[in-house]
């Protein structure tokens, strides 16, 4: 078996080719707007990328040494499983110790009520909706924050991210 060379001409190909890689929206695109870091990860929400999506954001607020701000939507189609499911992402979400949380949708305030209970910490907000949370989320913010945006397609999350734009 052969093995690559990698000399500088050719390291510098690749760090330019992947320079010019684009971020696929709602799929852990990560962009900069009005001195925030904004994590958009959209797309799509289940359990599993829930938890990734989390790791992901903690680790770059720790990086960057910033506060973590979550506005983390409704998981759709889970079916039978999604009171539990949403009560598990309230867990993790919690776990990760966010600055601030903004719970969004019906699935994930039954959620929070019945991790949290009726009343709500202080850095924790509940929203109906998408375009609700476009309008409390960017009052949230301060410049350096880290902000993880995520929920099922359906819940249409990127509302949030055109406030802030």
């Amino acid at each position: 078996m052969r093995s690559a060379v990698f000399d500088a001409a050719n390291l510098a190909a690749i760090a330019n080719a992947l320079a010019g890689v684009k971020p696929v929206a709602g799929r852990l695109a990560t962009s900069t707007i009005r001195g925030i870091v904004v994590i958009d990860d959209s797309y799509n929400s289940n359990p599993r990328s829930i938890r990734a999506a989390l790791s992901a954001a903690r680790e770059v607020a720790d990086g960057l040494g910033a506060r973590l701000v979550i506005a983390m939507g409704d998981m759709l189609e889970l079916g039978a499983m999604s009171a539990a499911a949403h009560q598990d992402a309230i867990r993790d979400i919690m776990r990760a110790q966010p600055a601030e949380f903004v719970a969004v949708g019906p699935e994930m305030r039954a959620a929070l009520e019945v991790v949290a209970g009726s009343k709500l910490p202080p850095n924790v907000l509940a929203a109906p909706d998408s375009a609700a949370a476009a309008n409390q989320v960017p009052g949230l913010l301060q410049a350096g924050d880290v902000l993880l945006i995520k929920g099922s397609r359906g819940i249409a999350m990127e509302r949030i991210i055109a406030a802030l734009a």
